[in-house]
């Protein structure tokens, strides 16, 4: 990686902190490189102190981790945020294959008074660097294209292209607030009853 693609010291403008790596939306699907982005991303299990599912092992949950490249290799200390996200992997299980695992699985009511049991922690099984563990990560374990909105907004905004365009072809160079309404609300007439 370039090393002018981000800066190895914090770097503050009007008493604020700045990025100092290029942001991305964290949507980049099968194109995500971890080789040449500037942000690192895997994914890590973090184990509890509890058996919920009542299998005899402490839960794991999973956590998605994206950290600046230069932190990755020692040059920048970033601070740790953690945000708890738990719909970031879809919710639908008709749309996920994930969630469909989820789904058919058979679950056994939980027993508020078993939280106190005792269960043996997982025994580590070796270690991995962060960047050795990003370069072996899926995409999959944190990109879930969104596949029932996404995808009509898509389909919304290529409509929208194809009428601002006939717009244009009739030499019509402005609409009006009102216009651009009318026609997002054909186009979403349209969408609904198709």
């Amino acid at each position: 990686m370039n090393e002018k693609n981000y800066s190895k010291v914090p770097v503050f403008e009007n008493g604020l902190a700045q990025p100092v790596f290029p942001l991305t939306d964290g949507k980049t699907g099968e194109k995500y490189d971890p080789a040449t982005s500037s942000i690192v991303r895997y994914c890590v299990y973090v184990e509890t102190d509890y058996d919920v599912d009542g299998d005899g092992k402490r839960d794991l949950v999973k956590a998605v981790v994206q950290v600046p490249r230069s932190a990755v290799e020692g040059n920048y200390k970033a601070a740790t945020l953690y945000e708890a996200r738990p719909y970031a992997a879809g919710v639908q299980e008709d749309g996920y294959p994930h969630m469909k695992e989820v789904a058919e699985k058979e679950y056994h009511p939980v027993n508020f008074a078993d939280l106190d049991k005792k269960v043996d922690a997982h025994v580590p099984q070796g270690c991995i660097s962060a960047m050795d563990l990003s370069l072996k990560a899926d995409p999959a374990d944190w990109y879930y294209p969104d596949k029932n909105t996404c995808f009509a907004l898509g389909r919304i905004e290529s409509r929208l292209k194809v009428e601002l365009q006939k717009q244009k072809d009739v030499g019509k160079q402005f609409l009006s607030n009102q216009e651009i309404d009318n026609l997002i609300d054909n186009i979403l007439n349209d969408e609904q009853q198709s």
